[in-house]
C-alpha cells in the first residue's frame, strides 16, 4: 500500500490506529530484516559490549537517528538504545565500557579543601567527572 505509493504513511498508520513512528520503525525493519524482523522477541536479549559501543558512538557521532541505529545493529527497541546513550553520556564517563560505569549515590561528608581539590582536579583533569568520584571518594551532586 505505502511502497506502492498508494496510501500515505500517515493514512495507513490511521487506519491501523498506530503512531506514524511506530509504522515507520516497523517499516525500517521490514525493509533490512525481512518479515522475520518483526517477530516478537519471546525473550531478553543481551547485547555484547562492542554493539552497544557502536550503536551509541553511531547515533552520538550523528551517523544515524535513533530508530535507524535500533534497527541497523537489530536493537529490540529505541528505549534500550536511548537508555545506553543515557548511560554512556552521564556524568562525563565518556569511553569508559558501559558496564563499567558506576553511579555514587551516597558520598562521604568532605571539608571544604576537599571540595576545592576536587574542582580544582575536576577542571583540570576536562571535567572526568566518573574519576573524581573515584579518586576522590564522594559523589556527583
Amino acid at each position: 500500500m505505502c511502497e506502492d505509493g498508494i496510501d500515505s504513511i500517515k493514512s495507513i498508520a490511521s487506519l491501523f490506529e498506530l503512531s506514524v513512528t511506530t509504522l515507520n520503525r516497523w517499516r525500517a525493519k521490514y525493509r533490512t530484516g525481512g518479515p522475520s524482523a518483526l517477530r516478537s522477541r519471546s525473550k531478553w536479549t543481551r547485547y555484547p559490549e562492542d554493539l552497544k559501543m557502536k550503536a551509541v558512538r553511531a547515533v552520538l557521532d550523528q551517523e544515524e537517528s535513533l530508530t535507524s541505529a535500533s534497527v541497523r545493529f537489530d536493537i529490540s527497541n529505541i528505549s534500550v538504545l536511548a537508555k545506553w546513550i543515557e548511560k554512556y553520556t552521564s556524568h562525563s564517563t565518556q569511553g569508559k565500557p558501559l558496564k563499567e560505569r558506576s553511579i555514587m549515590t551516597r558520598g562521604r561528608t568532605t571539608t571544604f579543601e576537599e571540595r576545592v581539590q576536587a574542582v580544582m582536579d575536576c577542571i583540570q583533569n576536562g571535567k572526568d567527572y566518573q574519576r573524581i568520584m573515584e579518586t576522590h571518594r564522594v559523589s556527583y551532586q
